[in-house]
C-alpha cells in the first residue's frame, strides 16, 4: 500500500476526464514512458550525425548519451506536480490531502511544461549538480515541449514561488519522485557523470526540443501503455518492463517502427524511362563525397528542362543510403502547384530507390495537401474526426509508398520519413511559430532539396539565409536549384553555409555550374556540363494592348503554330482571352483557347490545369493549333511546350523562366516558326524615357506585381537585342539587371530621372521593410549568443500563418505581401437557400442540429472544391468581418469541429455575384473570378 510519505506515488499524469472517474495513470509512470519512447527513437529514428553531435559536445558514447538525455525528456512533466493540475482531478486531490499536501484557492495557475523547468532547476541546486548550467538549459528546452518559449527570469521566479509549486512538502514530493525515477533509470540505463566544463548552450538544444516534443506524443498513445498500474502495487521498477513495450508499440503504431531506407541511387533503376543521363545528371551521381564527413551544401546552376530534378534526386539517393539511421528527403518547392506537380514522379522515384519488402512513409506537406487526389489524406482527417485510430495506412500510386496515419495530422506532417511539399514548410523552422523546433528535427540528417529558389523574394529569401544555417547545424544535406541565379544571392546562400565565395568576376561565371560547399571550403565544377539543351531566339517587342496581342496571336494559330501568351495579373490575362477568342480564326473552336490561372474554384483550376498538360505539355498533338493564356502559374508548375511564346514584359529572371516553355521539347515545327521567337508586351518610350508599366500590370502606385526598377533595367537591356542564345547569354542577362548598380542611366529627361529614383527609392524601401519583418519573426542564428536569444525572449511565439484570427503582425508568416483569403464558394437562390453548384441543385450546409454527427465526408470533399485564393485586403476583411454576420456564424457553427474547413469563409453569390469591401466580384465558368472596383 501507498505510505503517506510517499505521495509523489499518488501524482497523476493521464485521466480519461470522465466525470467522477477514479482512473489515472501516475505521473511517475508516464515520466518513464516517455522516457522509453524517447530511447526507442534514439535508437531506431534520431539520425545517426545528430546523434554523433549530441554525443561529442557531452564527451559520452552514443549509448550512454541516449540513455542520459532520455532519462531527461522522461522529467518533462514533472511540472504537473503541482497543486493546479493535481488538483483538476478529484480523487487524486483527495488521496494527496490525506497525505499532508495543501490546496489553496489563492494558487496562481501555471503550464504544466513551464513549471517543469522551475522544478528541476530547483531540484539540480539542491543536489548540488556540477554540471547545473548545462542541464537546466536541456531541462529548459525540456519543458517547452508543447510548442512555447519561456523566459529564463520566469522559470527562475517560478521555481521559489509556493503560490505556484505549493509549500516544501510539495517540493518534497517532486524531490522524492525526481530521485526515484533518476535511481531506477539509472539502474536500468546507465551512463557516467558528465565531466565539468561542457559546453553549456549547444546549437543542438532546438533539436533537442523536438525529439522531446516527439517523445511526449507518442508517449501520451494511452492504448500503447498498460493501464491498470494504479489499480496495483506496482512499483517503477517493476514497470520498466512494459513501459518499454508500450513505447515500442507506440512507435510501431504511429510509423516509426518500420524505416526504408534508401538503397540505390543508380541512374538507370531510378530513371528507366531515360534512356542516357545527361552530363548534370552523370555528374551528380560523381560528385565526390564531403571530405570533412559533414552535411553538403550543393547549389545547381542549369537551364529549364536540363533535368535538374533527376539530378538532385539521384544525389539525395546517394546521401541517404550512406546514412547508417534517420535521414529522409523533403523537396521544398515555391508553391502549391509545383509540389502538386511533382507528385507522381517523387513517388516513382521512392518506389525505386527504396529498400526490397519496405514501405516509404511519403506525404505531401502544404496547406492544401488534403485536396490533392493522390495524397487521399481528406478521407482519413475525416475519420480521424470520429475519434477512429486503428492500424490503417492510405495507400499511394505506388504500392509501396504510403502516407501512415499518424502523420496526416498538419503538426506531423514534416516528420515522415519522405516529404514533398511547399517550403513554407520548412520556413517554420526558423519562425517563432509554436513547436518550430520540431520542425527543425523534422529536418535534421535529412537531405533537403529547394527547388525553384529563384523565385524568392527578400523577405523568403532573408528567412532562407536562417533556415540554411540551422540546417547546417543539425547535420542537414541541402541541395538547390535554379535556372536563374543572379551572383549575388548566390554568395548570400554559400556564406550562410559558412564558406567565402569565391572572388570572380560575376558574368565570366561559367553556365551551367555546381557549387559544392563543406567544411568551409566552396568548390566549383562547370567541366563537361555542356547542356543538351539551347535556344537560339528572336526577341521583338510588341505592343500591350489586349486587342493587338489577339490579332498577331491569332496570326500565329493560322501558320499552324501552338501558342503561349503570359499576363502578369489575372484580369490582364482575362482580356486577353477573351480579345483572342472572339477572332478565332475559321476551324478553331472555343475549346482550342484555354485560360489558367489561379483565381478559379479548386475543381475548376485542377481540371484547367489538367487539360493544359494535355493541350501543351510533353505529349501535345502537333496537327492542331492551341493558345494557352496564363498567369505566372505557367512559368514553373507546368511543364509547358510552345512554337511561339507571347509574354508581358517582367524581371529578366522570370522572362527566361518563361523561354523555358517555348521551343522545350523536340518535335517538328510551323516553318513561320523554325525559330524560336519570344514577343515581350511593352509600351513604347523615346529614346530618353521609361515605358509606363501601368498597362503590362506592373504599377508604380502603392502595390506592385514587380519591382519597376528591376522592369526598366530588364527593358533597356531587351532594347539592345534582336534575340539570345540559351544558356550562353543566361549569365550575362541575369547580371546586367540584378547587380548591385542602380543609378540612373544617361541621356534620361527629367521626368524619367524622377521616375527612376522614385522607382530606387521604393526598392531599397521595399527591401529595408521586407528585411525588418524577416528579423522581428526570426528565430536567433545557431550561435552561442542565439541560444542565450532564445532563453531571455519573453514570450515570443508567434501565431501560425492558416490562424486567420491572429492580427498580421502576430503571425509566423513565411510570405510577406498583401493580405489573403481563402474562400469557399456557395451559391444563394431567390429563396436564400446555398447550394454547392451556380444551378442550385446541390444543397450545402444544413444548420446544426442537436446531436447531429460531423458533416459528411462527401459533404467537406464538395465545399473543398469550391475553395478559392482571393488575395485582396478589402475582400478578405469583409469576409472575416461582414456587416451581417448571419451567414458567418451559420458557417463557423456547422464548421467548428472541421479542421480540414478552419479559417476559410463563405463567399455567398447571388446570382454568381458578391459585392464587399469596395469590390465586386462575379464567378464565371470560362473566365474564373472577376474582380473589379464598386
Amino acid at each position: 500500500m501507498i505510505a503517506p510519505s510517499d505521495a509523489w506515488r499518488v501524482f497523476w499524469a493521464k485521466t480519461d476526464r470522465q466525470e467522477h472517474s477514479t482512473w489515472i495513470h501516475p505521473l511517475w509512470a508516464h515520466l518513464l514512458d516517455v522516457g522509453h519512447t524517447a530511447l526507442i527513437l534514439w535508437e531506431r529514428h534520431v539520425p545517426d550525425s545528430l546523434q554523433y553531435q549530441l554525443a561529442t559536445t557531452l564527451g559520452l558514447s552514443v549509448r550512454e548519451t541516449g540513455h542520459l538525455l532520455s532519462l531527461w525528456i522522461g522529467l518533462h512533466d514533472i511540472g504537473k506536480a503541482i497543486p493546479t493540475f493535481q488538483g483538476m482531478h478529484d480523487s487524486s486531490r483527495h488521496s494527496l490531502i490525506a497525505r499532508g499536501l495543501s490546496f489553496t484557492e489563492a494558487q496562481t495557475r501555471k503550464h504544466h511544461g513551464h513549471a517543469s523547468i522551475g522544478i528541476i532547476t530547483q531540484w539540480l541546486d539542491a543536489r548540488k549538480s556540477p554540471e547545473k548550467d548545462l542541464l537546466e538549459h536541456v531541462a529548459a528546452f525540456v519543458g517547452f515541449h508543447h510548442g512555447r518559449l519561456y523566459a529564463k527570469s520566469s522559470w527562475q521566479r517560478d521555481a521559489t514561488n509556493p503560490n505556484i509549486m505549493g509549500d516544501t512538502r510539495w517540493r518534497d514530493a517532486r524531490f522524492e519522485l525526481l530521485d526515484e525515477v533518476t535511481k531506477i533509470w539509472r539502474k536500468a540505463y546507465p551512463f557516467p557523470d558528465l565531466s565539468p566544463g561542457r559546453d553549456t548552450l549547444p546549437t543542438w538544444l532546438p533539436g533537442f526540443a523536438g525529439w522531446t516534443t516527439l517523445a511526449d506524443w507518442l508517449g501520451s498513445m494511452s492504448e500503447c501503455f498498460p493501464d491498470d498500474v494504479d489499480a496495483s502495487d506496482i512499483g517503477p521498477a517493476d514497470y520498466l518492463a512494459g513501459s518499454r513495450r508500450g513505447a515500442a508499440k507506440a512507435l510501431l503504431k504511429a510509423g516509426f517502427g518500420q524505416p526504408a531506407p534508401i538503397i540505390t541511387h543508380d541512374f538507370a533503376r531510378l530513371f528507366p524511362k531515360i534512356p542516357s543521363p545527361r552530363p548534370l545528371q552523370v555528374t551528380m551521381g560523381q560528385l565526390p563525397a564531403s571530405p570533412s564527413g559533414e552535411a553538403t551544401l550543393t547549389l545547381i546552376e542549369a537551364p529549364t528542362g536540363e533535368g535538374k530534378t533527376e539530378a538532385a534526386f539521384v544525389l539525395a539517393a546517394r546521401q541517404q543510403a550512406a546514412r547508417t539511421q534517420g535521414g529522409g528527403i523533403y523537396i521544398a518547392m515555391p508553391t502549391q502547384a509545383t509540389s502538386n506537380g511533382l507528385f507522381t514522379r517523387t513517388m516513382a522515384f521512392l518506389d525505386r530507390a527504396i529498400a526490397p519488402d519496405t514501405v516509404a512513409n511519403f506525404r505531401l506537406v502544404h496547406g492544401n495537401a488534403d485536396l490533392h487526389e493522390g495524397q487521399e489524406a481528406l478521407w482519413i482527417d475525416a475519420r480521424m474526426l470520429r475519434h477512429l485510430f486503428d492500424e490503417e495506412e492510405t495507400r499511394g500510386p505506388a504500392e509501396r509508398v504510403r502516407t501512415m496515419r499518424w502523420f496526416l495530422n498538419r503538426k506531423r506532417a514534416l516528420l515522415a520519413t519522405y516529404g514533398l511539399g511547399t517550403v513554407d514548410q520548412a520556413f517554420l523552422g526558423v519562425l517563432y511559430a509554436r513547436h518550430f523546433f520540431l520542425r527543425l528535427f523534422a529536418l535534421a540528417g535529412k537531405t533537403v532539396i529547394f527547388d525553384e529558389i529563384h523565385a524568392y523574394d527578400v523577405y523568403m529569401s532573408r528567412l532562407f539565409r536562417r533556415l540554411l544555417a540551422w540546417l547546417r547545424a543539425l547535420d542537414t544535406h541541402v541541395i538547390l536549384l535554379s535556372a536563374t541565379l543572379p551572383a549575388g544571392l548566390r554568395n548570400e546562400l554559400i556564406s550562410a553555409w559558412g564558406a567565402k565565395p569565391p572572388v570572380e568576376h560575376a558574368a565570366d561565371v561559367p553556365y551551367p555550374a555546381v557549387w559544392s560547399v563543406s567544411g568551409g571550403q566552396c568548390h566549383r565544377l562547370t567541366d563537361g556540363l555542356t547542356p543538351a539543351w539551347g535556344q537560339q531566339a528572336r526577341l521583338t517587342r510588341h505592343d500591350t494592348d489586349p486587342e493587338a496581342i489577339a490579332v498577331s496571336v491569332v496570326a500565329a494559330l493560322e501558320a499552324g503554330a501552338t501558342v503561349g501568351v503570359i499576363c502578369n495579373t489575372v484580369n490582364r490575362a482575362q482580356k486577353v482571352y477573351l480579345a483572342i477568342r472572339e477572332r478565332l480564326p475559321d476551324g478553331m473552336t472555343e475549346e482550342d483557347v484555354l485560360l489558367f490561372h489561379a483565381r478559379y474554384l479548386f475543381h475548376a483550376r485542377q481540371s484547367r490545369e489538367t487539360r493544359a498538360g494535355e493541350r501543351f505539355g510533353k505529349t501535345r498533338p502537333d496537327v492542331h493549333p492551341a493558345v494557352l493564356v496564363a498567369t505566372q502559374v505557367a512559368e514553373q508548375s507546368l511543364d509547358l511546350d510552345f512554337d511561339v511564346l507571347f509574354t508581358d514584359i517582367a524581371p529578366i529572371d522570370l522572362l527566361l523562366q518563361r523561354a523555358g516553355r517555348l521551343h522545350r521539347h523536340t518535335r517538328r515545327r510551323p516553318e513561320a516558326f523554325a525559330v524560336p521567337t519570344l514577343y515581350w508586351h511593352c509600351p513604347e518610350a523615346d529614346e530618353d524615357a521609361l515605358p509606363d508599366l501601368t498597362e503590362v500590370g506592373v504599377r508604380t502606385g502603392e502595390y506592385s506585381v514587380y519591382e519597376p526598377l528591376i522592369v526598366w533595367k530588364t527593358w533597356r537591356v531587351l532594347c539592345e537585342r534582336v534575340g539570345w542564345a540559351l544558356p550562353a547569354d543566361y549569365r550575362a542577362l541575369i547580371e546586367a539587371v540584378y547587380d548591385a548598380d542602380l543609378a540612373t542611366p544617361a541621356g534620361l529627361s527629367a521626368d524619367a530621372r524622377q521616375a527612376w529614383a522614385k522607382g530606387q527609392k521604393r526598392l531599397q524601401g521595399n527591401t529595408s521593410r521586407a528585411s525588418t519583418h524577416a528579423k522581428e519573426r526570426m528565430v536567433p542564428e545557431p550561435t552561442e549568443d542565439g541560444m542565450w536569444d532564445l532563453l531571455l525572449l519573453s514570450e515570443p511565439t508567434l501565431a501560425d500563418p492558416e490562424d486567420e484570427e491572429a492580427h498580421a503582425s502576430r503571425k509566423a508568416l513565411t510570405r510577406d505581401g498583401e493580405e489573403s483569403i481563402e474562400a469557399i464558394a456557395l451559391y444563394r437562390d431567390a429563396s436564400g437557400k446555398l447550394y454547392l453548384d451556380p444551378a442550385c441543385t446541390r444543397p450545402a450546409l444544413r444548420m446544426q442540429k442537436e446531436g447531429e454527427a460531423g458533416i459528411p465526408l462527401e459533404v467537406v470533399r464538395a465545399l473543398l472544391d469550391n475553395v478559392i485564393r482571393i488575395s485582396y485586403q478589402g475582400i478578405a476583411k469583409a469576409l472575416r468581418e461582414p456587416l451581417d454576420t448571419t451567414i458567418l456564424e451559420w458557417w463557423q457553427s456547422r464548421t467548428a469541429e472541421t479542421p480540414a474547413l478552419l479559417y476559410r469563409y463563405p463567399l455567398v453569390l447571388d446570382n454568381r455575384a458578391w459585392a464587399g469591401g469596395g469590390y465586386l466580384v462575379r464567378e464565371d465558368d470560362e473566365l474564373g473570378l472577376i474582380i473589379s472596383r464598386k
